[in-house]
């Protein structure tokens, strides 16, 4: 059901962004807990922007750098930069070559 109320669609959006700081590459889906994080790959902070009048849409670009070529899988979101609480994935699929990997991250909240 989506939530009829303006301001509680951007609190919910807010909170995603203050959970989800940090975004890591993963060789295979990451499951519930994160797992198969891409080696030597330094998860990135996220500044997540309101994309919205309403603030129901959060979005960022990061980056990453690639050393070498590499098949990604899922984009992962964590509270921390190591250790901390793996909070979501996304499906990206995609061989990579090596350099700049640049990843739109956006959440909608409805």
């Amino acid at each position: 059901m989506p939530i009829a109320v303006d301001s509680m669609r951007a609190e919910m959006a807010q909170e995603y962004a203050t959970r989800c700081l940090f975004a890591s590459l993963h060789t295979v889906d990451p499951g519930q807990t994160g797992s198969d994080e891409l080696a030597g790959i330094v998860r990135q902070a996220i500044t997540w922007n309101v994309g919205d009048a309403d603030g129901e849409i959060v979005s960022d670009s990061i980056t990453f750098t690639l050393s070498a070529p590499a098949y990604v899988s899922h984009i992962g979101l964590w509270s921390g930069l190591s250790g901390g609480t793996f909070r979501d994935s996304l499906l990206v699929a995609a061989d990579l070559p090596a350099g700049d990997y640049i990843v739109a991250l956006s959440y909608t909240q409805t």
